[in-house]
C-alpha cells in the first residue's frame, strides 16, 4: 500500500516542476517514517 503510494507520489513529481515535488516527497517520507517510529513505540 505505501509503496503503491510513493510510486504515484514519484510519478506526479515527474509530471509537475521536479524540484518542488522533490521536497515535497521527502517531507512526506519523513513524516511517514516518524509515524512508524511513533506507532512501534
Amino acid at each position: 500500500m505505501l509503496a503503491v503510494l510513493l510510486k504515484t507520489w514519484q510519478t506526479k513529481a515527474k509530471g509537475n516542476n521536479g524540484e518542488n515535488a522533490g521536497k515535497r516527497m521527502k517531507s512526506v517520507r519523513k513524516r511517514f517514517a516518524y509515524q512508524r517510529i511513533v506507532k512501534s513505540q
